[in-house]
């Protein structure tokens, strides 16, 4: 019965991105309660609100991380291709490029 949930499931639900494992928890969720074949298409739509939630969760990550990425990205570039400091003092500190890196990530996820 759980295959059956699970085409049903990745069939009705292909576009909300989940991977086999996410499909494969309800589909195992459901099969405990499923029994007949006639019940199928009322459990899957059932559950349909919280594949939702969950979507909802997993793009709220997705757009983190994307932000974070292009902040890191960003940064590399800088540290990669410094602007020339046109008065630089005697006694500044050439920092090296480990610790630089460091400094800018936990700025970049500080919130």
């Amino acid at each position: 019965m759980k295959e059956k949930i699970l085409v049903a499931l990745k069939t009705k639900y292909k576009t909300f991105g989940f991977g086999d494992k996410a499909f494969d928890g309800v589909a195992d969720y459901l099969s405990k309660t499923v029994t007949e074949e006639s019940q199928i298409e009322t459990a899957t739509s059932g559950v349909e609100g919280l594949l939702k939630a969950f979507q909802g969760d997993i793009d709220t990550v997705r757009n983190e991380k994307t932000g974070l990425q292009k902040q890191l990205d960003e940064l590399r570039k800088k540290i990669e291709n410094p602007a020339p400091n046109p008065n630089p003092s005697p006694g500044e500190k050439k920092e090296d490029m480990a610790t630089l890196i460091a400094n800018a990530v936990s700025m970049a996820v500080k919130p």
